[in-house]
């Protein structure tokens, strides 16, 4: 229930242990695959259609108005 209100959502990415998807409201989220509970939110701020795309060290949106946004992994 708690996902419906961000419009619909692109095709989830698995990164990092975690299912990722965007909205078209232009919101990342974060799911458990093992319990399907959300684990984080982020405000992209602009829509996103396109499933995110999982490359080296860096989650990558491409918003609809063609701004790429980039999450980097911690090197630890």
């Amino acid at each position: 229930k708690e996902l419906r209100q961000h419009g619909y959502f692109t095709m989830p990415v698995l990164a990092g242990g975690r299912l990722i998807a965007a909205s078209s409201d232009g919101m990342a989220v974060s799911i458990d695959p093992e319990n399907g509970k959300k684990l984080a939110e982020t405000d992209l701020g602009d829509p996103v259609t396109l499933t995110p795309v999982v490359a080296e060290d860096g989650l990558y949106f491409l918003t609809d108005d063609g701004r790429i946004i980039c999450f980097r992994a911690d090197r630890k």
